[in-house]
């Protein structure tokens, strides 16, 4: 069973309430991704109330996923590179790269 099944095959409604608050730590792969979306909107010149106001969300939000603090779903990531102009699979492309460049120092 999948960590989630459980609450999904519950007839109790309370399940939810032990439903985590907080994402756990962030790993090496994840802080990677953070750090290159943080690059990229800098590097687009923008700051993160700009691009919360063109992603339809808050500042505070945008904080929240570049910190790690929030799970940056599929595609709330295609929109946000969207808006940064970098194409997905290159994005994805990089992404892989990097991963795996650090792999092999680990």
């Amino acid at each position: 069973a999948t960590p989630t099944s459980q609450f999904v095959e519950s007839a109790d409604p309370c399940e939810f309430d032990r439903w985590p608050r907080r994402l756990p730590r962030r790993t090496g792969q994840q802080r990677t991704l953070l750090r290159m979306l943080v690059q990229l909107r800098e590097g687009a010149g923008l700051d993160q109330t700009s691009l919360a106001n063109r992603l339809g969300i808050t500042q505070s939000e945008v904080s929240k996923y570049e910190r790690g603090e929030r799970a940056l779903d599929i595609l709330r990531l295609r929109d946000w590179l969207g808006i940064l102009q970098v194409d997905f699979t290159t994005f994805a492309d990089a992404l892989d790269q990097e991963l795996k460049r650090q792999d092999l120092m680990a």
